[in-house]
């Protein structure tokens, strides 16, 4: 039972950026950051807060304007690109480690 918990609790997170349309893609790259400790995850993490912030600030623009049609574009494609990165780095950080001897 335990097992099939963790197993769709790291679904979840692998699928955060999907089902937040991209505006949380940068959740579980933030946190994928600070356990991986690696430059190229940070610099991830930090290319997803400034979408999310642009994606917020097109969101602002009115209903009929190309800055608006950039926003839903800027979302669409953080949700797809989040969704690649989570499950490319899922298994580096949710599967067991073989012991070191």
């Amino acid at each position: 039972m335990i097992a099939g918990r963790k197993v769709r609790g790291h679904l979840l997170w692998m699928l955060m950026p999907a089902y937040t349309f991209g505006l949380l893609a940068f959740v579980p790259l933030v946190y994928a950051a600070v356990r991986l400790r690696r430059t190229e995850v940070w610099l991830w993490a930090g290319g997803f807060v400034l979408a999310d912030v642009a994606i917020w600030l097109c969101a602002q623009a009115s209903q009929k304007s190309a800055l608006n049609t950039l926003g839903g574009a800027l979302a669409i494609t953080a949700a797809i690109v989040g969704t690649v990165q989570t499950a490319r780095l899922r298994q580096e950080l949710f599967e067991p480690r073989p012991p070191t001897t």
